[in-house]
């Protein structure tokens, strides 16, 4: 057992496990072991202090009244007036609790002015109905509005983690053999980068290096010189060119979009959003919750040769990864997950057999272990 905390991990084959927090910093694992709420139980050497920040949110929506203007007395077919953004789950202010008692709060309620979409003085924005396109100026044919407000919460504790720069990160994907490590990032702003001078002895690196990117990022993975990520619109790409002596590789190509899923009962075109690569096959995350599987890569073939749709379980995912034939994935319940039958005849394997029940949001078994 371990001291930090971290919202997720990514190991590689010779033991660098990297981390990012909620607040987009990025940490190396020293090595080390306990601190923070298990430094009662002992300790090693690289230890250091940690801090994470998370921001709650909560959404106060509200219908026009011909005779009261807009008010937070809805339809009853409407959405809470209080919820998440989805309006499906009731969210309140007041009864919006810390994770543990390790947090506390750093801020008070306030209005968030820099909500996506545009919001007027007061905060809001406007739309015809829920749910539709939100603007920040309201127009005669607008009949709801929203606005969302933000509280955060810090825990400060130590472990065996110390910061890799100062550049905030989505994603991250880690490979290694005995003579060369790779490490690619996705930004907070959407750009991608790989990190020089990683070694066994310099875990952390020097420093990044941009990567010209044809659309915003959101997801990336690795594997030996191929790379592939995921554009914000769920669009795939891999990287060009990407070799020892030229780990930027020379350009972005996009890769054939998976079509005409049948995964719940999708007919079109489906949207990717995490992306997971093993040497021969990319197990993408949809946006529907599916998995889709890229067989055929080479270095020769870098974008594969075809899609397979996973559609042998009824419940979605939210993460997955993989590592040779180990194929592990984190349901939209929490639950753990791992596919059976992977071999080399069997790209893909034959099904998900339910391993652990729980809450977790993330897995790695990108270095041949879980984490």
């Amino acid at each position: 057992m371990m001291g930090g905390y971290l919202r997720k991990v990514e190991c590689s084959q010779n033991g660098l496990v990297w981390g990012i927090s909620h607040d987009h910093r990025v940490w190396v694992y020293t090595g080390g072991w306990g601190g923070g709420i298990l430094k009662g139980i002992g300790g090693n050497e690289g230890i250091h202090a940690m801090t994470d920040t998370q921001t709650y949110c909560v959404y106060e929506n509200q219908r026009w009244n011909p005779l009261s203007g807009y008010t937070s007395t809805g339809l009853p077919t409407d959405r809470y007036m209080w919820s998440d953004i989805t309006g499906r789950l009731k969210r309140t202010r007041e009864h919006t609790k810390l994770l543990n008692r390790h947090w506390h709060w750093i801020s008070e309620w306030m209005i968030d002015y820099n909500t996506p979409g545009g919001v007027d003085n007061e905060g809001w924005q406007y739309a015809t109905d829920f749910p539709a396109p939100y603007h920040g100026k309201k127009i005669f044919t607008d009949c709801v509005r929203r606005r969302r407000w933000y509280r955060k919460a810090q825990i400060n504790t130590e472990g065996p983690w110390i910061r890799a720069g100062n550049t905030g990160l989505l994603d991250i994907s880690i490979w290694a053999n005995e003579a060369y490590i790779s490490v690619w990032a996705v930004t907070i702003g959407g750009d991608a980068i790989y990190r020089t001078g990683v070694t066994q002895a310099t875990p952390g690196g020097v420093h990044w290096e941009h990567v010209n990117s044809p659309q915003a990022l959101l997801a990336i993975s690795t594997c030996s010189d191929v790379v592939w990520a995921v554009g914000r619109k769920g669009e795939l790409y891999y990287r060009e060119g990407v070799t020892h002596d030229n780990p930027a590789g020379t350009s972005w190509k996009l890769i054939e979009a998976p079509k005409c899923g049948f995964a719940y009962g999708q007919k079109a075109t489906v949207g990717a959003k995490a992306v997971s690569l093993t040497q021969s096959v990319a197990w993408v995350l949809l946006t529907n919750g599916a998995i889709a599987a890229r067989t055929g890569i080479t270095k020769e073939r870098q974008d594969g040769a075809q899609w397979k749709y996973l559609s042998d379980c009824d419940t979605p995912f939210k993460h997955i990864s993989s590592y040779g034939r180990e194929v592990w994935a984190v349901r939209s319940d929490g639950a753990l997950q791992r596919r059976l039958g992977v071999t080399a005849d069997t790209a893909t394997g034959t099904t998900w057999q339910l391993v652990l029940p729980g809450n977790f949001v993330h897995v790695s078994a990108r270095g041949g272990c879980l984490v």
